[in-house]
């Protein structure tokens, strides 16, 4: 019983292992090869960037600060979302989801404070009018006076670093003004102490969106001219100047800062972000590198980085409320402050892709100072290292989705469709992929998002179609199976019938004989009548009860082995038969049409042709073929010739009979495509019990013998042509019957339809 058991278990667990090998392979291979044809021609590269930092952004869910929890109310979203006058559909609230978790991502390190300057300030000329101070509005570019004010006032309020992120003219009036300011900060004049000053200087660029070239900086020349003079020996374009540059990806929207690049003479222009970086006396990154992924920790606009108009810093009563420590609104003291052209340097974010509220390039060098700052900038994986996730993520799908295909309970309420079940299946892959989306954003390392998707989901959609069809070629060897099982009993019984017409003919051949040996069949009819009832009895059984009955293998068994000693006991008695000699001339021959007898024939031997998968092909004239025998003569003929052209050759022959009419005689030829006879057994298949067949059973060589005798005795000659492995030919010439007619019957075609492998088999007879 153990053994019992431990066998079935481990038949069980065979099962299991080779059910998550046939839908782990396919999903696999598949997966991986869509995979790596995708990213190797990447095709979904833009769409990789539009998802790589809103998934970045899943980082801020998995953390909520007591700040964030009370903005999750509907009233303060709605609130929020009508104040800063965001577009009222509902692709603008991305935005307000952007405020809703600002206070989850780390506080910005340093304070910052934006500055800029749009044509969305220009006041009227009433305005001008009364208020003086807004006289330098109507200017664009801002004047450089008006920079110089602003930056003494800054200076002297407290600020720790300003950047100048203006589009700078080369040359202008008041360059000497500037330069004076930025000088006196610098040295502590206006405040007391230090204030760095930096001026982004812009980087042209060739070629479109992400190549990054350096073709020319603008500089202010005028400007470091004076800052020259008032500096000799300085390298004052290097100290007071960075490049400002930005790249765009594949999308067109804004994730990256070019930190350093260099120019046709091998020289290192360095970021302004980096020199704000040095001038706060902090370190640089060592791992920085050339194109740095901006962290955008907040929206526009957002309190770590406010931006507020440039007027501000000309407003007399703003000025008193940015130096007041507790004003409700900004305040410069130890902010980084910028002051930026907002109207012409506005830029496409992953939070601001939509076309409204874009991030100004001030608002993009704050953040990008707080991410160099914090050592806090996202990291993508690119080569080797992004294909080892792909197939990572290959491989924890396909094992995922071979499992969930493993251990899904088999109850009614999972016997899903074939669409629900692929929903079924890439659903868990994505929670999956997901999962690990996740972790990776949590540590700050972009991934590939769409590439893995796709391919499990390829993966899974063949590994379905494959484990479909699998289960279909099952059931389809199930029912050939069963019916091989039925196909075998049929055959079975129609062995039975053929022994039983066998053994029929043989004994109607038995009392058509001669007279003179009735009495011989006198004395063996007691002998035959037991084994004959016997037979007869079983297959009224056998018909009564039919082949399913459970009684139906045993009487099948009892009539094969009475029909054997039966077919025993003719076989001996015409052996004796046709051992004797006799008189052709005992008896007159009637006349018979051989035609019919052929047809005759050929239609009881069929049952004998379907269980060999044979067919019977006849050519036959129209009209009557006369002969001078007794029909049953011409039947055992036949008989024999048929019955040795199907069983003594493969099965699937073909028996071609035809006949035709000679001078003299009727001519007749069996041929088949079978095995052939050798040479070597050629001159003796006429011979008494030969026979080619050396494991025949019952079957003693008699057939062709008889056939001999048969034929001899009505004055025709036999004759046989064989060739090994092309097929066999037996031609018969019998004396024609003189002055007989026949009506004519002409004979179009002849199907018989036979289960054969599930097709119908047409026989033609032309």
């Amino acid at each position: 019983m153990n053994i019992h058991n431990n066998e079935q278990s481990s038949k069980r667990n065979g099962e299991r292992a080779q059910l998550l090998l046939d839908m782990l392979v396919p999903c696999l291979v598949v997966s991986l090869c869509v995979a790596a044809l995708l990213q190797t021609t990447g095709l979904l590269y833009r769409s990789e960037l539009q998802n790589i930092n809103r998934l970045f952004e899943a980082r801020q869910w998995l953390s909520w600060s007591e700040e964030s929890l009370s903005r999750l109310n509907p009233r303060l979203l709605w609130q929020y979302h009508q104040t800063h006058e965001i577009p009222r559909n509902i692709f603008a609230w991305d935005y307000t989801l952007s405020w809703l978790l600002e206070k989850n991502q780390a506080p910005a390190k340093h304070k910052f404070v934006i500055f800029n300057h749009s044509l969305e300030d220009e006041p009227p000329k009433e305005g001008v009018q009364l208020h003086p101070w807004m006289q330098p509005l109507l200017s664009y570019p801002t004047p450089r006076s008006t920079i110089a004010e602003a930056v003494d006032f800054l200076a002297g309020g407290g600020a720790r670093l300003i950047i100048l992120d203006n589009d700078f003219p080369q040359y202008s009036k008041d360059d000497a003004m500037l330069a004076l300011a930025i000088h006196r900060a610098e040295q502590g004049l206006t405040s007391g102490h230090p204030v760095p000053v930096l001026m982004a200087s812009t980087v042209n660029r060739n070629g479109f969106s992400n190549g990054i070239q350096l073709d020319a900086t603008t500089l202010p020349v005028g400007i470091l001219t004076e800052l020259a003079k008032l500096e000799p020996g300085i390298d004052v374009a290097d100290k007071y100047t960075g490049i400002s540059s930005v790249a765009l990806d594949e999308d067109q929207v804004l994730r990256r800062l070019v930190t350093r690049v260099t120019d046709e003479s091998d020289q290192t222009r360095l970021s302004v972000v980096l020199k704000a970086i040095d001038r706060l006396h902090e370190p640089i990154p060592a791992d920085l590198p050339e194109l740095m992924d901006i962290n955008f920790i907040g929206p526009p606009n957002s309190d770590q980085f406010p931006v507020r108009p440039f007027w501000y810093l000309l407003d007399p009563d703003r000025r008193k409320l940015m130096l007041q420590s507790q004003s409700k609104d900004v305040t410069i003291n130890g902010a980084i402050v910028i002051i930026g052209d907002g109207v012409t340097d506005v830029h496409p974010t992953p939070g601001t892709s939509l076309g409204v509220s874009l991030m100004s390039g001030s608002e993009v060098l704050a953040q990008s100072i707080d991410s160099v700052s914090r050592h806090n900038w996202p990291r993508r994986l690119s080569g080797l290292g992004q294909w080892l996730y792909l197939a990572i993520c290959c491989v924890i799908g396909s094992a995922g989705t071979a499992c969930a295909r493993r251990f899904r309970p088999k109850t009614t309420a999972f016997k899903l469709g074939a669409i629900a079940e692929l929903l079924f299946y890439i659903g868990i892959n994505i929670l999956i992929i997901l999962s690990g989306l996740v972790a990776f954003a949590y540590a700050g390392l972009i991934v590939p998002v769409v590439v893995p998707c796709i391919a499990l989901t390829a993966g899974v959609t063949v590994a379905l179609i494959a484990e479909r069809e699998q289960t279909r070629v099952k059931a389809i060897r199930s029912r050939l199976a069963a019916a091989d099982a039925n196909l075998r009993a049929e055959k079975q019984r129609h062995e039975a019938q053929l022994k039983t017409k066998e053994a029929e003919a043989r004994v109607q051949q038995s009392v058509a004989d001669h007279r003179r040996r009735e009495e011989f069949v006198r004395r063996i009819n007691h002998d035959l009548k037991a084994p004959v009832t016997v037979l007869n009895w079983t297959l009224a059984k056998l018909r009564k009860e039919g082949l399913t009955s459970a009684r139906a293998g045993e009487r099948l068994e009892h009539l094969e082995q009475t029909s054997d000693r039966l077919v025993a006991l003719i076989a001996q008695i015409g052996h004796i038969y046709t051992s004797l000699r006799f008189d052709p001339h005992d008896r007159p021959n009637p006349v018979c049409d051989l035609r019919g007898i052929i047809l005759r024939c050929t239609q009881m031997e069929d049952t004998l042709a379907e269980v060999r998968r044979s067919q019977i092909r006849l050519h036959l004239p129209d009209y009557a073929l006369p002969v001078a025998a007794a029909p049953l003569d011409m039947e055992r003929i036949l008989d024999n010739l048929l019955r040795n052209a199907l069983l003594h050759n493969p099965q699937a022959t073909w028996v071609d009979v035809s006949a035709r009419v000679c001078a003299h005689c009727v001519e007749i030829i069996v041929a088949d495509d079978g095995q052939g006879i050798s040479a070597n057994d050629l001159p003796r298949i006429f011979d008494e019990g030969f026979s080619t067949v050396k494991d025949a059973g019952e079957r003693e060589g008699l057939g062709l013998a008889i056939v001999k005798a048969m034929v001899e005795k009505h004055g025709g000659t036999v004759t046989v042509e064989s060739i090994e492995d092309v097929g066999t030919s037996v031609t018969l010439k019998l004396p024609r019957a003189a002055d007989t007619v026949y009506g004519a019957r002409p004979v179009d075609q002849i199907y018989k339809s036979t289960e054969n492998k599930g097709e119908t088999i047409c026989r033609e007879l032309p």
